[in-house]
């Protein structure tokens, strides 16, 4: 079910009408509780500026990514028009689920 769901997941990042790619570092987070698994495809929620959305992340690997990692990605949304005029080459963000903050990133490139 997760490959499925990762694979959609990437197909919608492929129809999207905005490229924004980034560099993201996967944080260590030191809680037991705290099993998530970082694949391409997940869902995440993003903060930029003073705005929280939800969005895909696409590592463009298969395979899981580790704690303390930093990889280039693609930031995919279900849709783009609340987006637009607002991201920037060099913008910092951060994915978060709950309030555990799990990755900072800087935006490399925006195409709107």
């Amino acid at each position: 079910m997760d490959k499925i769901r990762w694979r959609l997941n990437s197909l919608l990042c492929g129809l999207r009408n905005m490229e924004i790619l980034a560099k993201l570092e996967l944080l260590e987070i030191d809680d037991s509780e705290w099993r998530v698994k970082y694949s391409s495809g997940m869902r995440s929620n993003i903060n930029y500026g003073d705005d929280n959305y939800s969005c895909i992340v696409d590592f463009k690997r298969e395979g899981e990514v580790k704690q303390g990692e930093t990889v280039e990605c693609e930031i995919c949304f279900l849709t783009h028009e609340p987006h637009i005029g607002k991201l920037a080459e060099g913008m910092k963000f951060k994915l978060f689920a709950g309030n555990v903050t799990f990755a900072s990133g800087v935006i490399q490139y925006v195409s709107e």
